[in-house]
């Protein structure tokens, strides 16, 4: 029996998935309807439907209960309280995706003027987290195996995709030096190259849902995301959507909500600063959403390869680096 679907006044989808005659996946009724507000029957018997449909699909837990929120979306699920022995990490020691640099789990920023070299810089960042011990500027990447499996995605919203493949894979190892010969780097970088820089504009309710289905997939182990997510940049996708470029709190909110939505424990956002290396567009207002900044600036950005300086500014819990001189193999203080 298909699932009885009306739609109210709003066009909110009610999806009737109680129903033992139904058979589809879970993921094919989310596609089908990606607004769904909510199932028939009670909570209750919607939670134990979908564990119970999560069983028999061999979907993880974790991933039966992010869909099932998914189809839910209901508008009035809060965060929940929890105590302060649950929020620390389980080891005792929070963990790093890139050690020192880039704390496991959080949103930073990289801002920097316009042509400094911030993709060139991403690029090297990309190829060394897609490797097994990779290392960025000499801080080693955590990502295991399977973690590096889930991939790498860049979303590209300016630069040319052959220039922007390119500069990755001068960045990998050869086959000679990979530690793992069975694991080659270049299948864990997926490339997303806008068509135009709005389509990324999460503000856009439609928008977010299709980005919500295509940054995952469901595989025989379950729902997987995405290990890290790299946007690059947002003063294209502001501008393209018609959003002034010095107004991307609301954009930074957005892509921080579709990560925690969807299991993506980590990303990068890539902004301008003003022309002097000041500030980030926007201001404080800016700096406020993500989880630190990075900043890579130049004296005279105009200049024939000027001199470059990187530096992070963190938000509780990272490490503050001072402006150091950028090189290609390490940072010289």
């Amino acid at each position: 029996m298909v699932p009885i679907t009306t739609t109210t006044r709003r066009g909110i989808f009610f999806v009737n998935t109680y129903d033992d005659t139904d058979r589809r996946p879970l993921s094919q009724v989310y596609r089908e309807h990606p607004r769904a507000y909510r199932t028939g029957g009670s909570e209750l018997q919607n939670f134990n439907y979908f564990i119970e449909r999560a069983r028999i699909e061999g979907l993880a837990a974790d991933a039966a209960d992010r869909l099932r929120r998914r189809l839910l979306a209901h508008p009035y699920a809060f965060s929940e309280m929890t105590s302060l022995e649950e929020c620390l990490p389980l080891d005792g020691e929070r963990r790093w995706l890139l050690q020192g640099l880039w704390p496991y789990g959080t949103f930073p920023a990289l801002v920097g003027q316009a042509k400094v070299g911030k993709s060139t810089m991403v690029a090297q960042l990309v190829a060394e987290l897609a490797t097994e011990n990779g290392r960025f500027l000499g801080f080693r990447s955590t990502l295991t195996r399977e973690e590096r499996a889930r991939r790498i995605v860049v979303v590209n919203a300016e630069v040319n995709p052959q220039d922007y493949a390119q500069a990755i894979v001068q960045h990998l190892p050869d086959e000679a030096e990979l530690e793992d010969a069975e694991e080659y780097p270049m299948d864990n970088i997926r490339l997303i190259n806008l068509a135009a820089a709005s389509e990324f504009d999460l503000t856009d309710p439609e928008k977010y849902d299709r980005w919500k289905l295509s940054l995952t997939e469901v595989t025989e182990g379950g729902e997987r995301a995405p290990a890290v997510l790299i946007v690059d940049g947002l003063t294209p996708i502001l501008e393209g959507a018609g959003t002034p470029a010095d107004k991307p709190g609301p954009l930074v909110q957005a892509i921080k909500n579709l990560c925690r939505e969807v299991g993506i424990d980590n990303a990068l956002m890539v902004a301008h600063t003003i022309q002097n290396g000041g500030h980030q567009l926007g201001g404080i207002a800016a700096a406020a959403g993500p989880d630190g900044t990075w900043r890579y600036v130049a004296r005279d950005p105009d200049a024939h390869n000027p001199t470059r300086k990187f530096s992070v500014k963190p938000r509780m819990g990272g490490m503050l680096i001072p402006p150091r001189r950028w090189s290609w193999t390490r940072m010289a203080v």
